[in-house]
């Protein structure tokens, strides 16, 4: 399994490779009320794509996007998604004998669903289907088809 491996605020993350469309640079994002853990709103050719806020998703100092900042773009079950990361640092391959299960010593936490062990350390796992709270779907579902009364 390939794992697409980036970096928010000095600490390492991964996700699948098999849901990364690709990465690209930061730009400007329009911002939407009630957004929760959403920053707001890219249009990425003609996709109106949510963009998660990396820094409250997992509890770091929030910080201003950067112009060297990336947006990882992820494909979930529902919708594409970009992912806020400082750095995009590569791209490992792993077999099962180097990826720890999150059922197997964590209480289920939301956003993680396994660990990647490599010889400098361990990497948290980014599960993509938890990037948007289930009030997130609601609130992009009701964007998208125009019904805010806002």
């Amino acid at each position: 399994m390939k794992y697409l491996i980036f970096m928010i605020q000095g600490q390492r993350f991964a996700i699948k490779l098999a849901h990364v469309e690709r990465v690209i640079r930061a730009v400007e994002v329009t911002p939407i009320p009630r957004g929760h853990n959403m920053m707001g709103l890219i249009n990425i050719q003609g996709w109106i794509t949510p963009v998660v806020n990396s820094y409250s998703l997992f509890k770091l100092a929030q910080r201003e996007i950067d112009i060297n900042d990336r947006f990882i773009i992820i494909q979930t079950e529902k919708r594409q998604v970009a992912l806020i990361a400082n750095e995009v640092a590569e791209v490992v391959e792993k077999d099962w004998h180097g990826v720890v299960d999150a059922d197997k010593f964590l209480d289920r936490v939301a956003l993680i669903n396994g660990v990647l062990k490599l010889a400098d350390g361990m990497i948290l796992i980014v599960d993509p289907e938890e990037l948007l709270s289930a009030t997130e779907e609601r609130l992009l579902d009701e964007y998208v088809n125009g019904s805010m009364n806002e």
